[in-house]
C-alpha cells in the first residue's frame, strides 16, 4: 500500500465516512490514477475536467455515478492533498430521479426458492425481512443480533446513524440455525481472509442468476429487496414515519418515494375520489 493511499484511508476514518463511502471513494481515485497512469497528486485540474467529460460523453455514466466520482475527487483534493480545487468543485451533474425497482411478494418467494446456498439465502433474507442496506448486512457482526429481543442493531449505518430493526418471528429459526452452524464470533458473513467480511457483489450475482431462472423481467438488485420491504410495509398500512425510522432515512422526503410505488395507495386514492362524487 502506498503512503498516499494509506493517508486517504486514515483521513476517511478520521472523518467517519461509512464503509460503503470509503469503498466508493477509494475505487474512484484508483480508477482516476489508472486512467492517467500516474499518481493522482500529479493530475492537473484541467485533466480532471477532461476526465469528467470523458465519463459523461464517452463512458456514458449516469449522473449518480459521476457525482460519486466527483465527490471522491473533492474529498481527495481538499482533505488528503489539502489543496484548493477550482473548476471541478463547481461542477454538478443533474441527478435523474428514477423510481426504484420493487418486487412483489410472489416474485421474492420465487427468487428465494432458487437460492440453494444457505449463507446467501440468510443474507438476502436480511435485506428483505429487515430492509437493511447491502453494506449493513456485509459488515453485520454476530453480536449485533439479539434473538431474545428479536432485533438487529445496525451500528453506524449511512449518515453514521444507529438503529434497531425488528426481526420477523418466522425468520428466527432459520437465522438461529445459521448462526449455530457457522459459529462466527466476528462477522456474520466472513470473507475468505480472516477479519474481513464477504463481498456483496456475490449476492448481486446470485439475484441476477435467480432472475434468469425464474423468468422475472425486472432489473432487480440487492437494493430492490430493501425497496420491496418498504413498499410492502406501506401497502399494509404501516405509518410512513415508522418506515423512515426502520430504513434509517435522514429525511422523510426520501421515504416518500415509496408512496409512488404502492398499488394499495393508488387504489385507496380512487376509492376516496369516487366517494366525492355527488349523485342526484
Amino acid at each position: 500500500m502506498t503512503p498516499l493511499r494509506r493517508r486517504m484511508i486514515e483521513t476517511m476514518d478520521l472523518r467517519s465516512l461509512s464503509p460503503s463511502s470509503q469503498q466508493s471513494y477509494l475505487y474512484a481515485i484508483i480508477s482516476l490514477s489508472k486512467y492517467f497512469n500516474r499518481s493522482p497528486e500529479h493530475i492537473s485540474e484541467e485533466e480532471l475536467r477532461q476526465y469528467l467529460l470523458y465519463l459523461k460523453k464517452e463512458k456514458r455514466y449516469s449522473s449518480s455515478s459521476i457525482n460519486i466520482r466527483l465527490n471522491a475527487i473533492k474529498f481527495f483534493w481538499c482533505h488528503v492533498l489539502q489543496r484548493p480545487l477550482g473548476l471541478p468543485s463547481r461542477v454538478k451533474f443533474k441527478k435523474v430521479t428514477k423510481l426504484p425497482v420493487v418486487l412483489s411478494r410472489d416474485e421474492i418467494k420465487k427468487l428465494f426458492a432458487e437460492v440453494h446456498e444457505r449463507k446467501h439465502l440468510i443474507a438476502l433474507s436480511l435485506l428483505y425481512y429487515c430492509g437493511m442496506r447491502r453494506m449493513e448486512v456485509q459488515t453485520l457482526k454476530r453480536s449485533a443480533i439479539d434473538l431474545n429481543r428479536m432485533t438487529v442493531h445496525v451500528k453506524q449505518g449511512k449518515n453514521s446513524r444507529d438503529r434497531m430493526i425488528p426481526i420477523p418471528e418466522p425468520f428466527k429459526k432459520p437465522l438461529e440455525s445459521y448462526i449455530r452452524q457457522f459459529r462466527s464470533d466476528d462477522y456474520l458473513f466472513p470473507g475468505k481472509k480472516p477479519g474481513h467480511y464477504v463481498s456483496g457483489d456475490l449476492w448481486g450475482k446470485v439475484i441476477k442468476q435467480c432472475l434468469k431462472v425464474t423468468g422475472i423481467q425486472k432489473k432487480a438488485s440487492t437494493h430492490s429487496l430493501r425497496h420491496s420491504y418498504a413498499t410492502h410495509l406501506l401497502e399494509n398500512g404501516v405509518d410512513i414515519r415508522i418506515i423512515q425510522k426502520l430504513l434509517g432515512h435522514k429525511s422523510i422526503q426520501t421515504t416518500y418515494v415509496y408512496t409512488h410505488l404502492t398499488a394499495y395507495s393508488e387504489k385507496r386514492f380512487y376509492e376516496t375520489l369516487n366517494r366525492l362524487i355527488i349523485t342526484r
